[in-house]
């Protein structure tokens, strides 16, 4: 341990920037480094000599939920908080895609090389079956017989502080997707 010595470090030494704290295991493919930063909601992809190449920033989502069920949203819902995570798990590389799941319910496909989004699924919106306004993704999907299996379920503690919420109707779930298109 003592003829450790840092090769490289992001951002460098001396930088300004705040990247906020990484609690998932960050992924290594073929010497690239993908790495989520979790309050701030920013997935990195850095080179083998710690330079960034990309970053993707998951898009907010303001949760809101309406008084009266709706087609799209079955249950009653109004606006409150939840805990200021927005990344809580590790990322999967494959050849072509990164794919991303978010404490906001939000799973995201995106290319590789480019960081560009290539699809995007709200579990909290149709065609979701059964979405909730509490639908939260602490797991990091996996691939499994060539479909992308994302866990989740309604973290509705969070949504509990409102006395007007009418707690609990969210259930676990998981979802089996085509990883090219996300259908």
């Amino acid at each position: 341990v003592p003829k450790l010595v840092e090769k490289w470090r992001f951002p460098p030494r001396g930088s300004k920037q705040k990247l906020g704290a990484f609690h998932a295991t960050p992924v290594v493919v073929n010497g690239f480094v993908y790495a989520c930063s979790a309050r701030q909601g920013v997935l990195y992809k850095l080179s083998p000599a710690g330079k960034l190449v990309w970053k993707f920033e998951v898009p907010p989502q303001k949760i809101k939920y309406q008084a009266e069920p709706t087609e799209e949203m079955p249950i009653p819902i109004t606006e409150a908080g939840l805990i200021g995570w927005k990344i809580a798990n590790s990322p999967l590389v494959t050849a072509e895609h990164v794919f991303l799941a978010t404490v906001d319910g939000q799973i995201f496909c995106l290319d590789r090389f480019s960081g560009k989004p290539v699809w995007a699924l709200n579990t909290r919106k149709c065609p979701v079956p059964a979405p909730h306004i509490g639908n939260s993704i602490w797991s990091s999907p996996i691939l499994a017989d060539g479909k992308l299996i994302v866990a989740g379920g309604a973290m509705e503690q969070g949504l509990a502080v409102d006395s007007n919420y009418p707690c609990c109707s969210g259930r676990g779930w998981v979802v089996a997707l085509e990883p090219r298109s996300g259908q």
